[in-house]
């Protein structure tokens, strides 16, 4: 697989929830400088977001290269960030381009069904409590970009209020 893209084309069925496409988009905005264009046809796309409601598992997604687009198919939109994130993070950024050389295609699924993470306040040496609701936000988009399914906040013990 050699995919390189400097202007990315991204375009998703009408099954998929437009939030995949936001958050994509944002992601990709962040690391290139530029936001990817949606397409208006599937052939016009490098990235294609797809659903498939045969799928047993939400957590699982599928990727296929086929001549330099790049198909995403999952059941849910959980999946769908997975994959996506799969991309991401294989990808290499340089000068305003994408480089992907890793062959990231076939069915990807999780070996346990659960991979959470717990976030919440400590005395030391965590932050968390100087968070905003952007700080939560991102920090899980940031786990679920790494898999994980399930985030547990342990509050602080009834002093202050998470907004």
């Amino acid at each position: 697989m050699n995919f390189v893209a400097d202007k990315l084309s991204i375009y998703a069925s009408s099954e998929v929830n437009p939030l995949v496409i936001s958050l994509f988009s944002e992601e990709w905005q962040k690391r290139t400088g530029f936001e990817p264009i949606v397409a208006e046809n599937e052939n016009d796309a490098k990235i294609v977001f797809s659903v498939d409601p045969a799928i047993e598992n939400n957590d699982l997604f599928v990727v296929n290269y086929c001549s330099e687009q790049i198909i995403f198919t999952a059941k849910t939109i959980r999946g769908l960030i997975f994959g996506y994130s799969l991309l991401l993070r294989k990808t290499t950024f340089i000068d305003d381009k994408a480089v992907l050389n890793e062959n990231i295609s076939g069915t990807h699924a999780p070996q346990k069904q659960i991979r959470g993470h717990q976030i919440g306040y400590r005395t030391t040496p965590n932050t968390y409590d100087a968070w905003d609701y952007n700080d939560y936000f991102r920090c899980q988009l940031d786990l679920m970009a790494f898999g994980a399914n399930t985030i547990e906040h342990n509050g602080s013990h009834g002093k202050g209020e998470f907004k």
